[in-house]
């Protein structure tokens, strides 16, 4: 038993410690955070931080938004508009996304 122990310990360091071999276990997780990063990245950049703007003579809207002090990492503020022609023109001028 104690050849292939030593057998065994010779081939793993001959193995292991190789550059290669540190180089290929790194690199997987090394490729998902990366991806995670990528992806992270793309979300960002691909978001519309611009305010929505919406009219609500009856002011129902108003109890159903969402707090201002929101935690989200991408986060969308409300516009409020006393007529839909200045809600049309603020989206015209590109001041809104919707």
């Amino acid at each position: 038993m104690y050849k292939f122990w030593k057998i065994f310990k010779h081939e793993y360091t001959r193995h292991v410690l190789r550059k290669r071999f540190i180089f290929a276990l790194l690199s997987v997780p090394l490729w998902i955070v990366f991806s995670i990063g990528m992806g992270l990245v793309s979300v960002v950049l691909s978001t519309n931080r611009t305010p929505v703007g919406y009219v609500d003579p009856g002011q129902v809207i108003v109890a159903s938004l969402p707090p201002e002090e929101s935690s989200s990492m991408i986060e969308v503020k409300f516009q409020a508009y006393a007529s839909e022609s200045k809600a049309r023109q603020a989206l015209d001028a590109k001041k809104n996304q919707a």
